[in-house]
């Protein structure tokens, strides 16, 4: 009698089927002998091999030794551990032992498995630069060979299969790829680029992300299931790889002092300079004994000798192994101390706090927290400059408009941008009347003769037009949406997207209706623009102290005239961040809260938002230098010709009040910029 043998055991005998049942059951034991399943890291140092163009490199499991107990947590060693969750920083191998996981899974127990991430692109690298390789291994290769068809299935960049009831899907983390699909196990890749509520295509909630992904393998429960979340994290408010680290036993990684033998965990702020400031030089202080410990040394050693610590005892998910993977312990070659701490040192010197979000959330693995503070609105009216509204500075380059629409209102401030990313607020006001009438004369009507008026330019005979104006399309958008189609090119109209993490994103085709029932296919443009990223941007340049006589102005410094009344910077001042639980996702979340009227800061956020589709922010010196030409030099043809193409252009004076005292009387900059001056 023959029996086909599986590679889940081996048939080491023969029994005769004249015997009793009981006889049977003993030659049966006797017989086969069940083979031991490898854990993951286990299982890649003996198959694994890396794609090289020379010839396959062995898994070297030492390269990266933290990440064997996270293997061991994902292999069926361990029933009790059902998720596993990792938090790092990029190039710690957290993909590389998410393919361990998947051979493991297809060379000793074939079931369905899925690998998502954000997007096909992320996709089609981690297969053509993981999972390909894989397929063609020793190990694997011929699993798929013995399989009827499963060529034709395999060139499919979508499923790929490996065994009669193993299927590797490899889907994009959307709606209708987390559907109808029975998994044993998955991993999500790159989770915090992913949404965390999946909506469908027609608008409706379907639950978070990591629940839809857990559902799939609900029939495996207690059976081997195992789901592996992993990615670097963002800002600790709305980071899913954070959340769910936090719902685990919260594994820290600690590593013995070479002197003293005391377990710690590296904190990377704990990095410190030697007497002679020589970043090559840079050394980690012991804890316990004080003992300097230098990199290229001691890191090696003690990172080996590693082991992780739970921090909770009592975690919220109880079959969740969660762990952070620090880069102080990633290998020398690609993330070395010397240049972790110099790249933070600038950072700080710089007070750029988006260097340091993105040495903590890349280099680090840790979640960011966000800084902006609202300046007091006393700070900002105190740094008003002696020059009045109605007039664009010298330093201007181009003139743009925001209008935030009121029920009974339309707020408009112009603003100026140039070099340096300075901007200047040359006129606010706010015109009284229903913007419902889009032929309203005190509204509409006024903005309209607002937008045809020419700006003189302080230092120059050239006269300035609007270059663009963005409207606020969030209230009675159809109105807006009517009003706008009067100016194409000209007018762009916007709503607000507090989630997004863009200045300004991509044309949204509208239908409208041009009368008689009739529709026009695409026949408007509206843009979402991130009210978060803008308001987070406009708090932290206000906060800049004004410079002294003399000196130069700081890069993205705003400038206000001096008859801005206080109200204005009350407006402009208006919110502040709050930390508050967001019902639906489970996440603290810092959000917006205005303290009252906050017209001048939408119109702000308009401005800036109005600059970014102009191109403001991708502008090099050569079209700096040429707009400044254009405007500040103008040879003496040019001016003749300047001033006739001119003659027949009204320029209006803004009314201002008269100044209490003679030495508060308007003067030109205290410091002139010189020519071409756009590298301070």
């Amino acid at each position: 009698m023959s029996f086909e043998t599986s590679h889940d055991y081996d048939f080491v005998g023969s029994f005769d089927f004249g015997d009793s049942i009981e006889s049977l059951f003993k030659a049966y034991n006797k017989s086969v002998r069940f083979k031991k399943r490898l854990d993951v890291h286990e299982w890649a140092a003996k198959y694994r091999e890396l794609d090289s163009k020379a010839s396959p490199i062995p898994y070297d499991p030492d390269y990266a030794p933290y990440m064997n107990e996270v293997q061991h947590c994902l292999s069926d060693s361990r029933p009790d551990i059902e998720d596993v969750v990792v938090m790092k920083p990029a190039r710690s191998s957290g993909t590389e032992s998410a393919i361990n996981f998947l051979g493991s899974a297809i060379h000793q127990d074939p079931a369905n498995f899925a690998y998502y991430g954000p997007s096909r692109d992320m996709l089609n690298r981690v297969i053509k630069q993981s999972i390909e390789p894989l397929f063609e291994s020793k190990a694997i290769k011929p699993l798929i060979d013995k399989i009827p068809n499963a060529k034709k299935k395999t060139d499919n960049t979508s499923i790929k299969t490996f065994g009669p009831n193993g299927d590797l899907y490899l889907l994009a983390a959307i709606s209708k790829n987390l559907k109808q699909l029975t998994l044993k196990r998955a991993v999500l890749d790159e989770a915090d680029e992913c949404p965390i509520e999946i909506v469908s295509a027609n608008g409706n909630r379907q639950g978070f992300i990591y629940e839809l992904i857990r559902t799939r393998g609900q029939s495996y429960n207690g059976l081997g299931r195992k789901m592996l979340f992993l990615s670097s994290p963002t800002e600790m408010y709305k980071s899913l790889i954070y959340m769910l680290f936090l719902e685990g036993d919260q594994r820290f990684y600690y590593v013995p002092c070479p002197k003293c033998g005391k377990f710690q965990h590296l904190n990377f702020y704990n990095l410190k300079l030697p007497d002679n400031q020589n970043y090559d030089d840079v050394y980690y202080p012991c804890e316990s004994c004080g003992f300097h410990i230098v990199e290229v040394e001691h890191k090696k050693k003690m990172v080996e000798d590693g082991r992780w610590i739970a921090h909770e005892k009592k975690p919220k998910e109880k079959t969740t192994a969660s762990f952070y993977v620090s880069g102080m312990y990633i290998p020398e070659l690609k993330l070395p101390w010397t240049k972790l701490k110099k790249m933070w040192d600038e950072a700080v010197v710089e007070e750029n706090s988006y260097k340091k979000r993105d040495i903590l959330q890349t280099k680090i693995g840790w979640p960011s927290e966000e800084e902006t503070e609202t300046p007091r609105h006393e700070f900002v009216f105190n740094k008003r400059e002696k020059w009045l509204s109605g007039i664009c500075p010298r330093g201007s380059l181009i003139l743009v408009a925001g209008v935030d629409v009121q029920e009974d209102r339309i707020a408009v401030e112009f603003q100026t941008f140039g070099a340096n990313f300075e901007r200047w607020s040359i006129f606010y006001d706010e015109f009284k009347g229903s913007p419902l009438d889009a032929n309203c004369k005190t509204s509409w009507g006024r903005l309209e003769e607002l937008m045809k008026k020419s700006w003189e330019v302080e230092g120059s005979d050239y006269l300035m037009e609007m270059s663009r104006l963005c409207v606020d399309a969030n209230w009675m958008d159809y109105k807006v949406y009517r009003w706008a189609r009067k100016f194409p090119n000209l007018v762009i109209p916007i709503k607000g997207k507090p989630s997004a993490s863009y200045i300004m994103g991509t044309p949204q085709g509208l239908d409208v209706s041009v009368g008689s029932g009739k529709r026009l296919k695409r026949g408007l443009t509206m843009r979402y623009v991130g009210t978060h990223y803008v308001k987070k941007e406009l708090y932290s340049y206000l906060g800049f102290e004004k410079p002294k006589s003399g000196e130069a102005f700081p890069y993205g410094y705003i400038h206000h005239p001096y008859d801005r009344d206080e109200k204005y910077f009350e407006m402009l001042c208006g919110e502040q961040q709050v930390l508050e639980d967001d019902a639906r996702t489970g996440l603290k979340k810092m959000k917006w809260k205005a303290n009252g009227p906050v017209e001048a800061l939408d119109t702000s956020v308009y401005c800036r938002a109005a600059a970014f589709s102009l191109g403001w922010d991708r502008w090099g010196d050569h079209e700096i230098k040429k707009r400044y030409d254009k405007i500040y030099t103008i040879s003496e043809e040019n001016e003749k010709r300047m001033r006739s193409e001119h003659s027949h252009v009204k320029v209006d004076k803004v009314k201002v009040t008269p100044f209490e005292n003679e030495n508060d009387l308007p003067v030109r900059r205290v410091n002139p910029r010189p020519k071409y001056n756009w590298r301070r």
